[in-house]
């Protein structure tokens, strides 16, 4: 037998050359095999053989789906391996009782290594020995071990009954021979431009046992030395098989397609050593200003296109998903139907990921619901502090790295669950408010909401079983019915890859090395992806096909229109081999690809640049994503060094945001007009609805005690913080949790005193500490004032620990210093819903009043707790020599006395002070003239801070409450105005604001 090679210039995948071949062995009557490169040459090799009569008594394949049809019919009995099986044995063979005890990193197993061991074992195992031992020092020792170790690789694999491709290749040729039934088949091997050792063994050794026709359809330029690099691989390997190597004449130059002048002189000199080339046209060059001008840029190209009557047009891009993403709808909503090709791994399928990661989360909750402790933490505790103890220990040492539980909530928002989406967040904005969320609430409300799609409570119930394949299969109806075909395909991969790992390891992996072994085993199963959208039949203007450059190689010269060539930058489309560890070491064994990488880039750039018979467009981004200057790539340079002057360009620059992200490249439509506003100034409708709430039926404003101080400080922030607030998302053991605890915690404390009917300091010390140490122990429960208040570290610990101190010093110096005044009303609260209305400024009101202390006459002091550690000086009032020009600082004890009669009728205010909690607690506020007086103990010295009316004018503490009342009327007015310029009262009033870049900001 022997090789045959027969030769033609026109550059397709099935060339004159290749169809004489094909037709001669038909006339003989012998049934014949095309042997191409990919499943897109395969498609272009069809059509080709329709173009020419020619459908029966040929197949069209790849290497390795040949070679698995016949290795099942004619092999030893093994299976093909596939590329899981092969990453997974990696996996056993490298990894052993490392992996199976969780610890692969331990034995210095990493996905990385892996990959290497497994591309050597499943391509060259059997050219392994014979070069390793060519190499000889020039190997280092791990890269010594990687060859061992692929070798040893291959020997598990047939132990398990499967056979690399390498072992395949090579006992495929000699397996065909002794079939002569199998060997009548004529094999023509077309359109190969760059292959790997491998495959050029595997041609050699079939040209000496059955014969072979290698038909290279090649550019007689640089253009075609890719392609003559694997004809002489080729042809050396089958003379050292001992094949007679022989060339038939080459066939006749089949004359150039029709194309214009320009794109013909531009191939002439790029490729042909021709002269320099004039502009008329048909090459233009896009340049977009950044990457949010691409997408854009490049569907005004393909609109003007098919404005020009352009039926077929190619686009090539190194990234064929991100234009499917970017481009395809932006041309689709322009009547261009679009289609694209590409192959990416199954790790990368979002579906891929978010399944996985739902699975790793839940798997990882699961585990620490079997040790959690925090719920079982107080029992058999002998008192509240002994309790107390108990939780915060747990609390710090309990495993929360699953809280906020994001991927689940991110699988249960994705199409594959089932569920609607409104039940998913509301489900999530409880678990990210709940520092004491347990492992088993989470499994329950993840089983509950289940329920609402039968294959979401299934896969549920296989992950927590165990079976991950039979969680992934689940879910496919999810899929289907959502018609998301690549969620399908994910869900596929994903069951094949966890039947290839679990067969090999059964139940013997922990989650963790369970989804690193899978996402290997994902990360070498490719996908093919082929989507298409927009419209076909009369409706349709033209259609535009996306591929990557090696897929856009087997076009046929002049079978488009036009073609475009995009992301022209050196970073996005650079010519150099690979600087892996993989292609490095087959370097250095003499097993690297035949074809150079420039060769193989050039042939393929004159590929795409022959493909169009009317115009090539080349694009590129002048700057990247991080705003730096980009290069041209090496093929776009070389494209303006053959011209005189630089063709048509077109740019698009960034600026038009809106217009740019539009499907129709059109700014949006004014649905009205707005004249414009003075800087801090909304409109009436604007300032209407930040005014009014979002949980307040009609039309009367209802403001608080907090909005009107805010508003006060500043009208900035209070537009920022209470009229649009962003809400948090994650409880996260702030001040506005500390203070809610510490009022919770008074607040029992007060009830639990005035129960017993005595203030007495010692026994109020004990009754706070074993209300807070109650509250503490309660909180893993979700009940009560420490539920946001759980302690997720050392240093959160702390900050509880720290707060029990102050609360006790401010108890000390707070309950019964009142002379006459005892407690009677904490955390009265006020004009809510289902609540009597309470007016104030003309509006409605509501809020909560910390704590109000009684005399016998009935006389009132209204107390508001404040955190900070300021002495009470914060809270001292400004003085005035006008009272009808005081404003008052800090407005809610005011507020809350002036309501406190609608409140709490037959009360008599007469003091509105605030009491801080903090290391230095104090006292500051207005009172009524003798009220200091009954201060004593801990707060003489320090009642400065409580100021009388006379200190701003007033004559009473009636008048002082009525200015204060005038204050909040013009701040309301203010605010139903649209008023919201920054205008900070104090620093105050600046500490914590969002609108860090206020220009008004006082930072001291």
């Amino acid at each position: 037998m022997a090789l045959t090679v027969v030769r033609d210039t026109e550059g397709a995948v099935l060339g004159p050359a290749a169809l004489t071949a094909v037709t001669e062995a038909l006339a003989e009557h012998r049934p014949v095999t095309v042997i191409v490169p990919s499943m897109r040459a395969a498609l272009d090799a069809r059509r080709a053989l329709a173009r020419a009569g020619i459908g029966v008594g040929v197949d069209v394949t790849c290497p390795v789906p040949w070679a698995d049809a016949l290795w099942g019919r004619l092999g030893d009995g093994t299976a093909l391996a596939r590329g899981a099986d092969v990453t997974a044995t990696a996996w056993k063979v490298l990894g052993g009782n490392a992996l199976m005890d969780g610890r692969p990193e331990s034995a210095g197993v990493y996905p990385g290594y892996v990959d290497v061991v497994a591309t050597l074992a499943g391509t060259f195992s059997v050219q392994l020995p014979a070069a390793a031992a060519a190499a000889g020092d020039a190997l280092s020792p791990q890269q010594r071990d990687a060859c061992t170790m692929a070798l040893a690789l291959a020997d598990a694999l047939v132990a398990r009954g499967l056979s690399t491709r390498s072992r395949v290749f090579e006992e495929l040729p000699d397996a065909l021979a002794a079939h002569p039934g199998e060997a009548r088949c004529a094999l023509v091997a077309a359109g190969w431009e760059d292959l790997d050792a491998s495959q050029a063994r595997l041609f050699g050794r079939l040209a000496a046992r059955v014969g072979l026709t290698w038909a290279a359809s090649a550019h007689p330029g640089a253009a075609g030395d890719a392609a003559r690099a694997c004809e002489a691989a080729v042809a050396s390997e089958a003379a050292l098989a001992g094949a007679p190597v022989s060339e038939a004449p080459a066939r006749a130059a089949v004359p150039a397609p029709p194309r214009s002048p320009e794109l013909q002189a531009l191939l002439g000199s790029v490729f042909g050593g021709g002269g320099s080339v004039e502009p008329t046209g048909s090459v233009r060059l896009l340049e977009a200003a950044g990457p949010e001008a691409e997408p854009e840029l490049v569907a005004r190209e393909l609109a003007r296109l098919a404005e020009a009557g352009a039926e077929r047009v190619l686009l090539v891009t190194r990234d064929p998903r991100e234009a499917w993403r970017t481009v395809s709808p932006k041309a689709s909503n322009r009547g261009i139907a679009v289609r694209a090709s590409w192959v990416e791994p199954a790790s990368d399928l979002r579906a891929t990921r978010q399944f996985l990661a739902f699975v790793e989360q839940l798997s990882a909750i699961a585990a620490a619901a079997s040790q959690w402790r925090l719920d079982r933490a107080a029992e058999g505790a002998p008192d509240a502090a002994a309790a107390a103890e108990e939780v915060l220990s747990a609390s710090v040492e309990a495993d929360r790295s699953w809280w906020p539980p994001r991927a689940v909530t991110d699988f249960l928002l994705s199409e594959l669950s089932g569920l609607p989406r409104d039940i998913v967040f509301s489900l999530d904005a409880a678990w990210r408010q709940n520092r004491a969320l347990s492992p088993a609430a989470v499994l329950s409300d993840v089983a509950r909401v289940a329920t609402q799609s039968e294959p979401l409570a299934r896969t549920v119930e296989l992950v927590a079983a165990g079976d991950w394949a039979g969680a992934a299969r689940a879910l496919r109806p999810n899929a289907q019915a959502a018609r998301d075909r690549e969620a399908h395909q994910a869900l596929c991969a994903v069951e094949d890859a966890c039947a290839a790992v679990d067969g090999l390891f059964g139940d013997g992996l922990d989650p963790h090395a369970r989804l690193t072994v899978l996402a290997s085993v994902l990360s070498r199963m490719g996908v093919a992806r082929s989507p298409e959208r927009g419209r076909y039949g009369e409706a349709q203007r033209c259609t535009v096909e996306i591929l990557d450059p090696a897929r856009a190689a087997s076009t046929p010269p002049g079978s488009v229109d036009d073609a475009l060539l995009c992301g022209q930058t050196a970073a996005e489309d650079p010519i150099s081999a690979p600087h892996d560890a993989v292609h490095g070491l087959l370097g250095l064994l003499g097993l690297a690809r035949p074809a150079a990488p420039d060769a193989v880039a050039r042939a393929r750039a004159w590929h795409v640049w022959a493909a169009p018979t009317h115009g090539l467009a080349v694009e590129r981004s002048l700057r990247d994503a991080s705003a730096e200057a980009t290069h041209p790539s090496p093929l776009f340079a070389e494209l303006l060094s053959c011209y005189r002057e630089r063709p048509e360009t077109v740019a698009l620059g960034e600026e038009r945001v809106s217009k740019n992200l539009s499907p129709l490249g059109r700014e949006p439509e004014p649905s009205g007009f707005v004249p414009p506003l003075e800087v801090g100034t909304l409109s009436g409708r604007a300032a209407h609805f930040a005014v009014m709430r979002s949980d307040v039926a009609g039309d009367v404003p209802v403001v608080s005690a907090t909005d009107l101080e805010t508003y006060l400080g500043c009208p900035r922030r209070w537009f920022l913080e209470r009229a649009v607030p962003a809400d948090r998302l994650d409880a996260d053991f702030s001040g506005l949790d500390r203070g809610s605890f510490a009022h919770g915690v008074l607040e029992r404390t007060g009830r639990e005193l005035q129960a017993q009917g005595s203030f007495e300091r010692g026994l109020a010390g004990d009754v706070l500490s074993r209300v807070f140490d109650g509250a503490v122990a309660s909180a893993p429960t979700g009940q009560g004032p420490a539920a946001g208040f759980m302690p997720h570290s050392v240093s959160e610990e702390s900050q509880v620990r720290h707060l029990k101190d102050q609360l006790l010093v401010t108890l000390d110096r707070n309950e019964g210093s009142f002379v006459g005044f005892t407690p009677r009303l904490f955390e009265q609260t006020f004009g809510n819903p289902g609540q009597d209305p309470v007016t104030y400024a003309g509006v409605r009101v509501r809020g909560t009043i910390d704590r109000v202390d009684v005399d016998a006459r009935g006389r009132a002091a209204v107390i508001d707790y404040k955190s900070g550690n300021s002495g009470g000086s914060r809270y001292r009032p400004e003085a005035a020599d006008d009272l009808s020009s005081w404003v008052p600082g800090n407005i809610q004890a005011l507020l809350y006395a002036r309501v406190l009669p609608q409140v709490a009728p037959g009360l008599d205010p007469v003091a509105a002070v605030y009491l801080t909690t903090g290391d230095d607690p104090g006292v500051g506020g207005m009172a009524e003239r003798g009220f200091a007086e009954s201060m004593e103990g801990a707060y003489r010295g320090k009642t400065p801070n409580v100021v009388t009316p006379d200190h701003v004018a007033a004559a009473s503490f009636e008048d002082v409450l009525a200015r204060a009342e005038e204050v909040a009327a013009e701040a309301v007015a203010s605010m139903a105005a649209g008023h919201v310029e920054p205008r900070p009262r104090d620093r105050w009033a600046c500490m914590g604001c969002p609108a860090v870049a206020c220009e008004k900001r006082i930072d001291r």
